[in-house]
């Protein structure tokens, strides 16, 4: 309030000389002229119902910020602007240069005289002078007419706010935040200038901001240069110390009398100052100043074209009332930024920064992306060329190398190889292996096909043929009895492969001969029944015990049932158990003999799933008598459930049988106490394992190495084959098998046998 009552008070004073006096009455008396010598010219038509906006702006029309605002508000009428719908007129008071309250009584008179034949629609107030003007006069001018204005003060809004007929939109204006945010960016700053000239409307904003300072609280030393002669200020501000800053506010008059452009002056400021100079309006941007805490002065136009709309669309300037300001925002000049050294990480967050040179990257990015993806896309199609042509070249290579490699495996192999045409059949080629496996000629054998050469093989040899044919490469070796040239037989192992020769697709066919390893696995299997045998030997006791039990059982129960037969009225039911009873002796002594059967005789290998208890139980039925005969206590600690194992029970059986046997010689000769043997199942990791302790003496640490080697032996009449034979059966199973010795005494044989998946 105190900056609007000084401006007011002031507008109005001043001396001045005749000869203006005189030169400003003629230019008014001839504007006077002027608006009675033609008002129908120069009034708004009355014809095709346009609506009419008058603007009074308060000084030059070229004054920057009114060209921006008038810009504003013609972009937010639009389309109704230029088509005709709305009619827009503008005058300007010019009042600084043209002060008094003469001039004012001719304005009056001249646009009375102009706008007579009909009133505006809604007349526009651009600025303080220009709202004072119409509130003075608006009666005598534009009776009920509608007033919208924009003002530079948060005072001159509130003083007219309820006012009838008016409406606005203030311009919020700030000293304080840009000179706390200079403090942060120059904390070497000490002290400000406040820069405004002689005209009254300068003197009240440097009044102002010298009021705006001292919300600083004493941080900065302020100084207020208003009314100054111009050519001084220029003087001054270029010895400025490097702890100073200006603030420039108006430059309208200078203390000589001579009338400026606020913009203008400001300039020549800009370029003279040793420090950086702050704005008071966004349009001193970008002629020097390095910044503001400002709005624009177009965004306010738009605003204030939005507020002209509303009354022309019927709304009240009572339900308008006086609009919110904009809030002030950073803004800064990007040049002036570089020429003081001050980067913009330094500035505010959210503050805008002006006439940055682009770089070449943000003026040409279109063309440098284009470009760039144009390069890129005939870099990666030389790229995509250069690397076939190096895969060909490393493909060519590795199958020249690929074929030197299979020529020469393929000549020098111990595998009898043999090579077909998938269609035909025919030989493509053999190796000498296979020259030597059948006692042929490589020459005799290509280009004939396996009919041809049928002699060679086994009688079924085209159902072998046919099946690898439609199994293709997914076929499982096999073994296959051959006869050779010389008529001795052989047994080979033989499995293929297809693959795409230069002769085109072919088989690839190894023939392994596996006649000795079936000789070794018949001793092997042969000598396994051998040691099964002798076991059984040793258990002829317990295999009698075992079938006696059953036959002696039978025989008492059919000596029974004649008895009872013998009866007049026989008992029916009792001799129906009777029978019952033969029945599952019966049973029980076939078992018997089915296992020792199976014991003795010679098998194959099975697969099965085995459950790992049963077979332990099992055995140690067999081993009662003897165990009993030589006074030895079975424990049993079997883990349920056990998952079952993957192999052939009967051999299974055959090492559980001899290390059951072996724990007992071992204990041959000690107490009876000590004749303890236990047997153990326990599941671990991914497989099971059977423990069998005995209370013997242990094994010599010397031996242990040695003790499942074949015919080695610690008996006096053993022939060491039973461990041997308990590990290869073990392994054959995909399994282990382990002695150590027990601390308490004795001896622990450990089997571990995988299970079935």
């Amino acid at each position: 309030m105190e900056a609007r009552a000084m401006r007011h008070s002031m507008w109005f004073k001043g001396t001045w000389s005749a000869r203006r006096r005189a030169a400003r009455w003629l230019l008014c008396l001839g504007l006077w002229v002027a608006g009675w010598a033609g008002p129908a010219a120069a009034a708004p038509s009355e014809g095709g119902g346009a609506k009419r906006i008058l603007l009074l702006f308060s000084n030059d029309r070229l004054l920057p910020a009114n060209v921006e605002l008038d810009e504003g508000l013609r972009s937010a009428l639009g389309e109704e602007g230029r088509d005709g719908v709305v009619e827009i007129f503008a005058e300007f008071l010019d009042a600084v240069r043209f002060p008094g309250p003469e001039r004012a009584a001719t304005m009056e008179t001249y646009l009375r005289a102009r706008y007579a034949p009909g009133n505006p629609d809604v007349v526009v107030a651009m600025g303080d002078l220009a709202l004072e003007f119409l509130m003075k006069r608006r009666e005598q001018l534009f009776v009920g007419v509608p007033v919208a204005f924009v003002s530079l003060g948060m005072a001159v809004a509130e003083q007219v706010r309820g006012r009838a007929g008016v409406c606005g939109l203030p311009i919020k204006m700030a000293l304080v935040p840009m000179l706390e945010a200079m403090l942060r960016i120059r904390p070497k700053v000490k002290q400000v200038v406040l820069v405004s000239g002689a005209e009254p409307f300068d003197l009240a904003w440097g009044a102002w901001a010298r009021k705006e300072a001292k919300a600083l609280g004493g941080r900065l030393q302020v100084q207020v240069w208003s009314g100054r002669p111009y050519v001084e200020v220029l003087r001054d501000v270029a010895r400025l110390p490097e702890d100073a800053l200006v603030f420039y506010l108006s430059y309208l008059k200078d203390a000589d009398g001579r009338t400026m452009v606020p913009a203008q002056a400001g300039q020549g400021i800009f370029q003279a100052s040793t420090v950086p100079v702050l704005a008071m309006y966004e349009t001193y941007v970008g002629r020097g100043a390095l910044g503001g805490y400002v709005t624009s002065f177009k965004e306010n136009g738009v605003q204030l074209g939005g507020l002209v709309r509303r009354l022309l669309a019927g709304e009240t300037a009572a339900q308008i009332g006086v609009l919110a300001p904009l809030e002030p925002q950073f803004v800064f000049d990007a040049p002036v930024l570089a020429r003081w050294g001050i980067s913009e990480r330094q500035l505010p967050a959210g503050s805008t920064v002006k006439n940055r040179v682009p770089t070449l990257w943000e003026a040409q990015r279109g063309a440098i992306i284009a470009g760039l993806a144009v390069m890129l896309l005939q870099a990666g199609l030389i790229a995509r060329l250069l690397a076939a042509r190096a895969r060909r070249r490393k493909a060519e290579g590795a199958l020249r190398r690929s074929e030197q490699r299979f020529a020469g495996v393929f000549r020098s192999s111990p595998t009898a190889i043999g090579i077909t045409r998938q269609v035909e059949g025919t030989f493509v080629d053999v190796n000498p292996s296979w020259e030597a496996l059948f006692g042929l000629k490589r020459e005799a054998v290509v280009g004939q096909s396996p009919q041809a050469l049928k002699a060679l093989l086994g009688a079924d040899w085209l159902e072998l043929f046919q099946k690898l044919n439609q199994e293709g490469n997914a076929a499982a070796p096999v073994e296959q009895e051959v006869r050779l040239e010389s008529g001795r037989k052989r047994w080979v192992n033989l499995c293929r492969e297809l693959a795409e020769l230069d002769e085109g697709p072919c088989y690839i066919t190894l023939l392994e001969d596996v006649t000795e390893h079936r000789v070794i696995e018949d001793a092997r299997r042969s000598l396994a029944h051998a040691a099964r045998l002798a076991l059984l030997g040793e258990l002829t006791a317990s295999i009698a015990h075992e079938i006696n039990q059953p036959l002696g059982a039978i025989l008492s129960n059919a000596e029974a049932a004649e008895l009872l037969l013998d009866r007049p009225h026989p008992p029916w039911q009792e001799l129906r158990q009777i029978l019952g009873d033969i029945r599952g002796d019966d049973l029980r002594a076939s078992q018997v003999i089915q296992r020792v059967r199976a014991l003795v005789g010679k098998r194959e290998l099975q697969a099965l799933p085995v459950c790992l208890n049963a077979a332990v139980q099992e055995v140690l039925r067999l081993v009662a008598k003897e165990a009993q005969r030589r006074g030895v206590q079975i424990l049993q600690a079997l883990k349920t459930p056990l998952p079952e194992v993957m192999g052939d029970r009967v051999q299974i059986e055959q090492v559980l049988l001899n290390l059951i046997l072996n724990g007992m010689d071992a204990m041959r000769g000690t107490a009876l106490r000590r004749r303890v043997l236990r047997v153990q199942t326990l599941a671990q990791g991914t497989g099971v394992q059977v423990r069998v302790e005995d209370g013997g003496h242990g094994i010599d640490p010397a031996h242990l190495d040695q003790l499942f080697d074949s015919f080695f032996t610690t008996k006096e009449n053993g022939m060491g084959l039973g461990l041997a034979l308990a590990r290869s059966i073990a392994e054959a199973h995909q399994g282990s098998i382990a002695a150590a010795n027990r601390p308490e005494g004795g001896a622990v044989f450990t089997l571990k046998l995988g299970v079935s998946s």
